[in-house]
């Protein structure tokens, strides 16, 4: 189509230059479409720094209810990253702990070492994982005046997240937390129920972990 307009347009110009002197050649283009270039996305670069063997608990499956809490904690952020088209994941570094420490602060030169090893603009830490069962006790009386006592438990998971920008500065801080109720008990002879244990609650632990 703009071959055969193209002709027309050089053919009247000939034309036209046969009966005037002066002649103008009308040349049809076409601007160059508008390309949308996407945002440059901030790589991110994630680390643990939680450590579950330096909890206070003897029992294995319970340190190691809290270990996988911790993982699905940080599965969740991996998948927000995902999610989220400003941000790009660079690395996920789920043994930081034993080259950095947990506790105190990363100091700038430790971040900008790991920076070297996988240049990022952000880095965020998971510094510590915690989770727990809340009791309440409800007392209902009957129409017989007899008052029966249920002791519901509530299940937290707690992770608590630190900030920073590729030279060591912090930019925010975070402690999330989601729950559910995760069992009822009654209450026998008015004493409190035996609770259920958390070595026994990973699944929903887990699923509470990656929610937050």
């Amino acid at each position: 189509m703009k071959t055969t307009k193209l002709t027309c347009y050089f053919l009247f110009s000939i034309s036209f230059i046969q009966i005037s002197c002066t002649s103008q050649l009308f040349i049809e283009r076409t601007l160059p479409p508008v390309v949308s270039v996407s945002e440059n996305q901030w790589k991110v670069l994630i680390m643990s720094r939680f450590n579950p063997d330096q909890l206070p608990y003897k029992q294995e499956k319970k340190v190691e209810v809290y270990a996988d809490g911790a993982i699905h904690a940080l599965a969740g952020v991996v998948d927000a990253i995902d999610e989220d088209g400003n941000y790009t994941l660079v690395g996920t570094d789920t043994a930081g702990y034993t080259l950095v420490g947990s506790g105190a602060d990363l100091t700038p030169a430790q971040v900008q070492e790991m920076y070297r090893q996988q240049p990022h603009h952000l880095l965020l830490t998971l510094d510590h994982f915690d989770t727990f069962l809340e009791q309440e006790v409800v007392r209902e009386k009957d129409e017989d005046g007899d008052i029966t006592k249920t002791a519901h438990y509530t299940l937290f998971s707690k992770s608590d997240w630190t900030l920073y920008d590729s030279t060591g500065t912090i930019f925010d801080r975070a402690t999330l937390s989601w729950n559910e109720l995760y069992n009822s008990r009654g209450v026998i002879s008015g004493l409190f129920a035996i609770g259920p244990a958390i070595s026994n609650a990973g699944p929903v632990i887990n699923n509470l972990a990656r929610q937050t």
